[in-house]
């Protein structure tokens, strides 16, 4: 059994060095309302609007959501458990955290829904990012032709993002990919 441990702890170490294993630093949070917290990763994404609550003694970090007339869709999951526990632990101790280093961000398409009627919205797409966090965003049809919104809330007559990309070369390279695999899509299904 002891050789099986070694085996898996060796390739495990070996794919996160050659860079499967990608990380989310936590560069600011702000907590100063459990019911509304900010965090940054890696100097480059912030998310907004999250909240803490505890419930059955477990503390429960809790997404923003979009209630439809059916369903309820939270705009980000954290995928992987240990990362979501050392962001509540994080939260839960209260020190200031200012990290000036700054680390790439992967992404990678995950789901991609094309929506047929003739509403504004045409596609809901997620993106996963350094394999921990998948955020929820949608494909517009506005003024100015498709683009892509990220989370966002109405709040007292005025739209608050819930979801930032500070990087603006990684946020248009990410959207212009999600477009292009729309197009790719809609013009797919009209051949078909």
């Amino acid at each position: 059994m002891n050789i099986y441990k070694f085996v898996f702890s060796f390739l495990l170490l070996f794919f996160c060095q050659i860079g499967y294993c990608q990380t989310f630093d936590i560069s600011f949070i702000d907590n100063k309302n459990l019911s509304d917290i900010s965090i940054e990763f890696n100097n480059t994404i912030e998310l907004h609007g999250l909240k803490l609550e505890v419930a059955d003694d477990k503390d429960l970090l809790i997404s923003p959501y979009y209630k439809s007339k059916r369903n309820q869709y939270v705009y980000f999951s954290f995928l992987d458990r240990q990362f979501k526990d050392s962001i509540i632990a994080e939260i839960k101790s209260n020190k200031k955290i200012y990290k000036k280093d700054y680390q790439n961000i992967d992404y990678k398409i995950n789901k991609f829904n094309i929506i047929d009627n003739p509403s504004k919205a045409k596609a809901f797409v997620s993106v996963i990012f350094n394999n921990l966090l998948e955020v929820q965003c949608t494909i517009l049809n506005g003024k100015y032709g498709l683009w892509v919104q990220w989370p966002s809330e109405k709040q007292n007559n005025k739209w608050k993002k819930l979801f930032i990309i500070k990087d603006s070369n990684l946020e248009y390279n990410l959207e212009k990919e999600i477009l292009k695999l729309y197009h790719q899509k809609k013009n797919k299904g009209i051949l078909q």
